[in-house]
């Protein structure tokens, strides 16, 4: 797989030594209860309205209903460690995990203020998932799986073999599934008692993808091993697709008949549920950025040859805008198709249906994590340790 990539997780992941405190000297105090629709964990329609896991939903097509982000000054909450995981959200409140090992939930309303942060474990690179009981499930370096309650307490913790790099996915019966660099994928249940575990790899090649799931529960994650599986909610393999090196992707369900990832070889593939090839496309530079899906139905991701790609469903591309540098992070889309995405040296581009720039920032440090577009907001987790807001 891509070396410099891997080298810089595993360094952040293993080496950086853990930091502690927020924002400026920034206090918070203890919050109530957060009230969660229960929409948030119902069947998954082709596009969900909330974002309250990795890319929005189990299909992971990165749209929540935004309207258009308008740049503004960006306001910005220190977590004081890089951010690499990207924000879910619930109402107005974004979940994010930092490099310090913390958990943090921010207001977004008017000024971002911390509500709450939890301690789990040493280090945290994932995204976390809240459940509609108000609980937010996320992995850690510790090797731990934790659950925190809405108040931001510890309330649970299932150990693994391997850190846990794997963003959660949520089912539609409310287990938990995602995978460890131990090797395993692990689907536990909402009190965290293990359901099953599939291993996929031996310990010495990570799953640094996320999986995502369709209207059956199936599961579809990539691995290092230069596979991308599926697996029946039952923990059973359906079928496995060999990609020729390493997928870090994390796939894309269409809400139909496709599922698309890409590879560090270049190579960007869109699959049946069935696990048969439908088409390919080979950008010039690795495709570590997992794709999403706008609500015309365009299929983006970007690629470390400083391209954002749009597709249609069959394969015909539809626009490139060259970013002029590498891209990692997956994208987000709005509800008029605009794209928002970001590239390792830190700039954050919006651009429109058509793929013509609308605007863009560079906030801060170097941008690993999901530029979000939520409630009219680009919320934007930085290497420099800043969670940004943009937006009205």
């Amino acid at each position: 797989m891509d070396t410099a990539r891997v080298i810089l997780v595993l360094l952040l992941i293993f080496v950086l030594p853990g930091c502690g405190g927020y924002g400026n000297g920034t206090k918070h105090t203890p919050a109530p209860a957060l009230s969660f629709s229960p929409e948030s964990t119902s069947k998954p329609q082709r596009f969900e309205q909330n974002r309250n896991m990795f890319l929005g939903s189990p299909f992971h097509t990165g749209y929540a209903g935004s309207p258009p982000v308008e740049k503004t000054e960006a306001a910005f909450v220190d977590t004081g460690a890089p951010v690499m995981g990207s924000p879910a959200f619930v109402g107005n409140r974004v979940f994010i995990t930092s490099m310090n090992g913390y958990l943090f939930c921010i207001n977004m309303e008017k000024t971002p203020s911390v509500v709450w942060k939890c301690r789990i474990g040493h280090k945290a690179v994932t995204t976390p998932a809240a459940d509609g009981d108000g609980n937010i499930y996320a992995g850690s370096q510790d090797k731990y799986f934790y659950k925190v309650s809405s108040s931001g307490k510890v309330v649970g913790k299932f150990l693994t073999e391997g850190p846990i790099a794997s963003s959660a996915c949520i089912l539609s019966d409310n287990n938990i599934v995602f995978s460890s660099m131990d090797g395993n994928v692990y689907c536990l249940n909402p009190d965290l008692a293990l359901q099953w575990k599939f291993p996929i790899n031996h310990k010495d090649l990570e799953i640094m993808s996320s999986p995502a799931a369709d209207r059956q529960d199936n599961i579809y994650i990539g691995s290092d091993d230069g596979n991308i599986y599926s697996l029946d909610k039952s923990g059973k393999l359906r079928w496995k697709f060999s990609a020729g090196d390493a997928v870090v992707s994390s796939p894309l369900y269409d809400g139909e008949d496709g599922i698309y990832a890409g590879c560090v070889n270049g190579s960007f593939f869109c699959l049946s549920t069935e696990g048969k090839l439908k088409w390919k496309f080979t950008a010039q530079g690795s495709v570590e950025s997992s794709p999403v899906m706008t609500k015309d139905n365009l299929i983006v991701f970007g690629s470390r040859d400083g391209n954002i790609y749009a597709f249609d469903t069959a394969g015909n591309l539809k626009w490139k805008y060259h970013a002029d540098g590498e891209i990692d992070a997956s994208a987000s889309s709005d509800n008029e198709g605009g794209v928002y995405a970001a590239t390792e040296e830190g700039w954050v581009f919006a651009i429109s249906a058509k793929g013509e720039i609308r605007w863009k920032i560079k906030p801060g440090g170097s941008v690993f994590s999901s530029p979000a577009a939520y409630k009219g907001k680009c919320v934007i987790g930085s290497e420099d340790g800043k969670v940004y807001f943009t937006g009205r």
